[in-house]
Parts: structure tokens; C-alpha cells; sequence
């Protein structure tokens, strides 16, 4: 009877904790995945060129001579609506 018991706490105790620590190893692993991914990430955003244009200031003086603005939709099922300015200037050269 004391051989059974012993076989089945030792059994029980080697099984558990394998298991717990298959599972340890398991979600250690997936940090670790998660990590390198958020590195590999970061590093691929800086080797990539900047799209940004860059802006200068240009100081003229100039007369507003018209101004619109509309509302565009575009798409049928998803439809997405775009609001449109656009400013006309007549510059003291003409």
C-alpha cells in the first residue's frame, strides 16, 4: 500500500511539475517573441526614409481673391466623407 502511494505522489509530483514548467518555458518563450518583434520594428521604422516633406516659410503679401470648400464622399460600402478647401491669392505682381 505505501509503494502504491509513493508511486502515485511521485508520479503526480513528476507529471505537475513538468507540466508547470513546459508551460513556464511556453509563455517565456512568447514574451521573447514579442520583444524581438518590438525591436525589430523599432530598428526597421529608423533604417526607413523619412516621407516628410520638409516646409519653408515663403513671406509674400497678396490679396485673398476667392474662397470655397466642399464635402466629397467616396466609397460605397464604406463610405469615408473628405472636406476640401482651397484658397485663390493674387500676389501685388499680378
Amino acid at each position: 500500500m505505501e509503494q502504491l502511494l509513493f508511486n502515485i505522489f511521485f508520479w503526480g509530483v513528476f507529471v505537475g511539475g513538468g507540466t508547470v514548467f513546459v508551460i513556464i518555458c511556453f509563455v517565456m518563450a512568447i514574451k521573447q517573441y514579442k520583444r524581438d518583434m518590438a525591436k525589430k520594428k523599432d530598428t526597421k521604422m529608423n533604417d526607413t526614409v523619412s516621407f516628410e516633406p520638409e516646409f519653408t516659410t515663403i513671406t509674400r503679401k497678396v490679396t485673398v481673391v476667392d474662397q470655397t470648400c466642399c464635402v466629397k464622399t467616396i466609397g460605397i460600402n464604406t463610405p469615408k466623407t473628405i472636406k476640401e478647401f482651397a484658397v485663390v491669392f493674387q500676389a501685388e505682381t499680378g
